[in-house]
C-alpha cells in the first residue's frame, strides 16, 4: 500500500487539531511525517516552513524528545 503524503500546510492544521484534543505525541508524529516525505522537500517556501518548524520544536520541547528535535532540524 502506498504511503499517503499530505501537504505541509495540511499537516500543520492536522497537528493543531491533535493538540486541541490532547494528543501532542500524535501531532509531533504528523509533523515529523512532513520532514520524511521527500515529495514536498524542495517545494517549500519559507512562509510554509517556518510555522511548521516552530510548532515541531515546541512539541519536541514539551514532550522532551531531544532526538526528534535534532533529527527534524537536520532533515530540513
Amino acid at each position: 500500500m502506498a504511503r499517503y503524503g499530505q501537504r505541509p500546510e495540511n499537516a500543520l492544521k492536522r497537528a493543531n487539531e491533535f493538540i486541541e484534543v490532547g494528543k501532542p505525541a500524535r501531532a509531533l508524529d504528523t509533523l515529523q511525517e512532513v520532514f520524511r516525505n521527500k515529495k514536498w522537500a524542495y517545494n517549500w517556501s519559507e512562509s510554509v516552513l517556518e510555522p511548521i518548524m516552530f510548532k515541531y520544536l515546541d512539541l519536541c520541547v514539551e514532550l522532551k524528545k531531544v532526538t526528534y528535535c535534532k533529527g527534524g532540524s537536520v532533515s530540513v
